[in-house]
C-alpha cells in the first residue's frame, strides 16, 4: 500500500538569539510511501511565507490539519491555508494568543491550535478567526491536580488579564504545562500536559486514561500521538527516543519500540527529538525526527523497518506529521529520495 502524507520542518538557527531560540525556516513536504516496497518519496516541497506578525524569528512549519478543500499550516504566530495542490497562499492570520503554535487538528466546523506560550487551547472559525480559547492556567481542577500553587498562577493571570501579546513574549515563564499536542476522542478534547507525563481530558475535567504516565515526564517529553480505540494509543516518547504502545482504555504501557537512526550515535536529547507520528496501517507508523529523517515504526514486529535520511544537520528536523491522500502512480514529479539507513539494533 502507498500513502500520501505531508509533513512540516523546523530548522533552527545555530545560536540561541533569545529566549527561546530562533527558528529560521520552514517548509511543507508532500511525501508518498510505500509500505510494501519500503520507499519514501518526496513529490513536493513548499516553503512558508516569511510574514510574522511579531519581530521574533520563528518560521518554522508547525502543526498541520487536512480540510475537506484546504490545508491549514501554523507557523510560529500564524496559521496559513493553503489550496489542496499547496500551489496558493489562500489566507493567513494571526491572533495575541498564538504563541509558539504546536499541534492543529479539525473537529466539526471548527480548527483547533494549541498555543504552549499561553496555556491555550484556540478554536477557529472558516475565517481564521479565535472564537473560543480554553487557558489551562485558569482550570482550577488541572492546576490542582499537578500541584500549582495559586503563586505559580498568579503571573499567567495577570498577564493574560493584561491581555498580553503572546507573539512578543520572549519568557519561558509563562508556560506552565507546554501543551504542544491534542485530539479528540468521542468529540472530547484531549491534551497533554508533558512536563507532568499525563493527559488531560478538557471537556471531563479528568485525566485521559488513568494509567497513562511516560514516568520521569520534563518539558516536552512525548509530542506526539495516534490513539486508536480498538489498538491502543501510541505516543513519540522524545526523552527516551522511543515510540511506546499504551493500552486504549487504560494506558497501561503495553510495548516500545526504540526509533533512534543507527547513525546518530548518541541520545536523543542530543541528536534531536522525534517529532510528528502518523498510523499508516495496521500497526505501522511513521515517524518524523531531527536529522532529517523519517523511520516506519513497525509495533507487531517491535521493529523500525527502514530510516530514510535527508541530511545530518541536527538543527534540522521534522515537527508534524498528518495523511494526506491516497498515493497515486506516475505523478510525472521530480521525486527526491532519502538516503536508507539500516535499523537501529539497540
Amino acid at each position: 500500500m502507498r500513502y500520501q502524507l505531508l509533513a512540516s520542518t523546523v530548522r533552527r538557527t545555530t545560536t540561541r538569539t533569545w529566549a527561546r531560540g530562533g527558528e529560521e525556516a520552514g517548509e511543507i513536504w508532500r511525501i508518498e510511501v510505500d509500505v510494501d516496497r519500503l520507499t519514501l518519496d518526496v513529490v513536493h516541497r513548499l516553503k512558508l511565507p516569511s510574514f510574522h506578525v511579531s519581530p521574533l524569528e520563528r518560521f518554522a512549519g508547525k502543526g498541520i490539519a487536512v480540510l475537506n478543500d484546504a490545508v491549514a499550516v501554523a507557523t510560529y504566530d500564524s496559521v496559513c491555508l493553503y489550496d489542496r495542490s499547496l500551489g496558493q497562499l489562500l489566507a493567513q492570520r494571526s491572533h495575541r494568543l498564538m504563541g509558539d503554535l504546536h499541534s492543529l487538528s479539525v473537529e466539526g466546523e471548527f480548527l483547533y491550535a494549541t498555543s504552549p506560550l499561553a496555556n491555550a487551547i484556540l478554536a477557529l472559525d472558516r475565517d481564521l478567526n479565535v472564537v473560543w480559547a480554553y487557558l489551562g492556567h485558569e482550570d482550577d481542577e488541572l492546576c490542582q491536580r499537578v500541584g500549582l500553587t495559586d503563586d505559580a498562577r498568579a503571573r499567567p493571570k495577570l498577564f493574560a488579564g493584561q491581555a498580553i501579546d503572546y507573539r512578543f513574549y520572549t519568557g519561558k515563564d509563562l508556560d506552565l504545562f507546554h501543551f504542544n499536542h491534542h485530539f479528540f476522542v468521542n468529540g472530547e478534547l484531549i491534551v497533554n500536559v508533558p512536563s507532568r507525563g499525563r493527559l488531560w481530558n478538557v471537556t471531563r475535567g479528568d485525566w485521559f486514561l488513568s494509567q497513562f504516565n511516560v514516568g520521569d515526564a520534563w518539558d516536552g517529553c512525548f509530542h506526539d500521538g495516534v490513539y486508536l480505540p480498538k489498538q491502543g494509543h501510541y505516543v513519540s516518547y522524545t526523552d527516551r527516543g522511543t515510540v511506546n504502545k499504551h493500552h486504549p482504555r487504560t494506558g497501561a504501557l503495553m510495548a516500545s519500540v526504540s526509533a533512534v537512526p543507527d547513525h546518530q550515535q548518541c541520545g536523543p536529547a542530543r541528536t534531536g527529538w522525534l517529532r510528528g507520528l502518523v498510523h499508516l496501517e495496521g500497526e505501522l507508523f511513521l515517524v518524523g525526527q531531527s536529522g532529517p529523517s523519517f523511520g516506519l515504526v513497525d509495533f507487531e514486529h517491535q521493529t523500525v523497518r527502514k530510516w530514510w535520511s535527508f541530511g545530518e544537520s541536527q538543527l534540522h528536523s521534522f515537527f508534524a506529521l498528518t495523511k494526506f491522500q491516497a498515493a497515486r502512480g506516475g505523478a510525472g514529479r521530480s521525486r527526491e529520495k532519502g538516503r536508507s539507513s539500516p535499523v537501529f539494533a539497540p
